[in-house]
């Protein structure tokens, strides 16, 4: 959706939140939320999540009673199948009893690796904490090849209604630096990653959003560097989502620029909604030239009404050293609704009838005062020469 905001009810709030959770494919993990009574009695809280599949998320306690001002924690477990597609679920928490009920989000973003894969994969989860109004990311890289990585760079783009100032950010775990404000990126560098090892940073941005949506809008990248071969940077110069209609295939275009000297083999994907949506082809193998500038292409079909509306799609570039992500908005509008293209033309020629027609009249009403005043002219010629006349006649 365009917008991803809680609904508070008045008395039970979500005290600890995420707001996104990425996880890869075949892999389990666990997380906490927190609930908090703000009311002067006890609350019997009864909770309730919805909009992952069945198994991808599991509770242990469906209630929690929740002493006057004090809080209650719930345990989310995730286990993610291996042959889970690579997408974005939007998962909804409710706490709720006869007198209050307070809706939460979080957006579960499913990562797969493939098989073969040699990049590093990034995951990021971000907390909200509500009392504090402050946003903990926490960011993990790993490398799932079978070779050591050298040396790796994992940057994490902020988006601007999050933070705009590198006050607002503090460090965690290990030291990052900013690499950019506008829009501030921050960087961290690890060494000698071995296969299978993960590592982890995190850090703290003194503000909290009410509505998600940015949060989701994040992007990592990551660069890694041999000493044997270095390569140049892989860009996404562009990513171009048109306007799509239901049951129609649309083309989704993207520039990629590669500034390596040698030829490098990257995969490239999206990563659409699961629901109501065809990519065809699923993945594209493209070998890059050496200091290029590619372009590649996607048909996506809108195949169902769940598609109809507005929301996210990820372009992924994955190379030997590089892996990148970058999203756009797409908006897909009914198959009956209105022919815009065919609007826009009808609006256009109705313009023009109106200056064609507004010219005529002109024209017409230009001509008739032209008339008039010829005739008042003549008649008033005619009248002055009438009156000389007359007076040379009474002279004589």
């Amino acid at each position: 959706p365009p917008a991803i905001t809680p609904q508070y009810g008045g008395i039970v709030e979500f005290s600890k939140k995420i707001a996104l959770k990425e996880v890869i494919a075949g892999t389990a993990g666990v997380e906490t939320i927190e609930l908090k009574n703000n009311a002067i009695t006890p609350q019997a809280v009864s909770f309730d999540l919805s909009g992952a599949p069945t198994g991808f998320i599991s509770t242990g306690a469906n209630a929690l009673m929740l002493e006057p001002g004090k809080g209650g924690t719930l345990t989310l477990a995730f286990s993610i199948p291996e042959d889970a597609r690579a997408g974005d679920y939007l998962v909804k928490f409710t706490a709720s009893n006869p007198g209050t009920r307070t809706v939460d989000y979080m957006v579960l973003r499913v990562k797969s690796i493939p098989e073969g894969h040699a990049n590093p994969v990034t995951t990021k989860t971000i907390y909200i904490y509500s009392r504090t109004r402050t946003t903990e990311v926490r960011l993990s890289v790993v490398n799932p090849s079978s070779k050591k990585v050298e040396r790796i760079q994992m940057f994490d783009q902020i988006p601007s209604d999050v933070a705009t100032d590198p006050s607002q950010i503090t460090f965690s775990e290990k030291v990052g630096v900013v690499v950019s404000s506008q829009p501030l990126e921050l960087a961290w560098e690890f060494k000698d990653l071995q296969p299978g090892e993960h590592a982890t940073v995190a850090y703290i941005v003194n503000n909290a959003l009410e509505e998600y949506s940015p949060y989701a809008e994040s992007t990592v990248r990551t660069a890694t560097f041999s000493t044997e071969r270095a390569r140049g940077l892989l860009n996404i110069q562009e990513f171009n989502v048109p306007l799509m209609t239901l049951g129609k295939a649309s083309s989704v275009t993207a520039l990629l620029f590669y500034g390596g000297m040698d030829s490098a083999q990257v995969t490239v994907y999206l990563e659409a909604p699961l629901s109501g949506f065809s990519v065809k082809p699923e993945r594209k193998q493209v070998l890059l030239a050496p200091r290029s500038v590619t372009r590649v292409s996607f048909e996506v079909t809108p195949t169902s009404s769940d598609a109809v509306g507005s929301g996210i799609v990820a372009l992924v570039v994955s190379s030997d050293e590089f892996t990148l992500r970058q999203t756009a908005l797409f908006i897909v509008k009914p198959l009956l609704g209105p022919d815009w293209q065919f609007l826009a033309l009808a609006v256009a020629a109705v313009v023009v009838v109106a200056f064609i027609l507004g010219r005529t009249i002109l024209r017409r009403r230009r001509r008739t005062l032209e008339r008039q005043f010829r005739k008042e002219a003549v008649e008033e010629r005619d009248g002055y020469l009438k009156s000389v006349r007359d007076s040379i006649l009474e002279n004589e």
